[in-house]
Formats: C-alpha cells, structure tokens, sequence
C-alpha cells in the first residue's frame, strides 16, 4: 500500500487527515490526481511500467486496483503513440472511482462544511 506523507509541522494537518471528513473527500482525490499525474508525466519511471519500483509502483498498483478500466498501453510522454486525453481519462476514472468509493462518508459532510 502507497504511503502519503503530510508535513506534520502544519498545527492539526495529522488530526484533520485522520477524522475531518471534509479534508480527506476534497483533498484526497486531489492528490492522488497529481501523484498519477506526477508519474507519468514528471518522472521517468513510467517508460515500462512493469519495471516500476518504490513509491511509484506502490502508487500504479493502487491505481490500477481501484480503477474499472485498465490503464493505457503506453504511459510515457515520450512514446510515439503516447494519447494524453487516454490518460487523463484513465487518471480521472481512478480518481472519481477513489471518491466514489468513500460515498458513506460524504453522508458525514454538510454543504456548509465547505464553506467553512
């Protein structure tokens, strides 16, 4: 399992990560977004992804398991036949598939916590 590491010198970060289901429903998704997006379109590591090691394997396996659709044949920018929207789509099927699967806890969260 992928860990995500949060600055605990930010007064409450770790609380409100843990049980403010506010912070976890809006920022969540959000990065797991940019960590997927980061790999592929940042880091060199993506070239074959069955060679994938440390956190950016840990990262598309847990990409992969929550997905409904397999990810693209090719991930690299640099590839010839590299699609970005096939991508992105695939980057936001696995996010909308990660929110979708914390629906209990949106029935925790008021439209006024958003504002707060």
């Amino acid at each position: 399992m992928p860990e995500l590491f949060i600055n605990s010198k930010i007064d409450g970060v770790l609380e409100m990560a843990e049980s403010d289901p506010v912070f976890r429903l809006s920022s969540y998704p959000a990065i797991l977004r940019e960590i997927l997006q980061r790999i592929v379109y940042i880091e060199d590591e993506v070239m074959n992804p069955e060679n994938l090691s440390g956190w950016h394997k840990k990262w598309m396996d847990f990409a992969c398991m929550i997905a409904t659709k397999k990810p693209p044949d090719v991930l690299h920018p640099s590839e010839n036949n590299f699609n970005d929207n096939e991508v992105e789509k695939w980057i936001n099927s696995v996010t909308e598939e990660f929110s979708n699967r914390r629906i209990s806890e949106w029935k925790e969260v008021n439209k006024e916590d958003f504002g707060r």
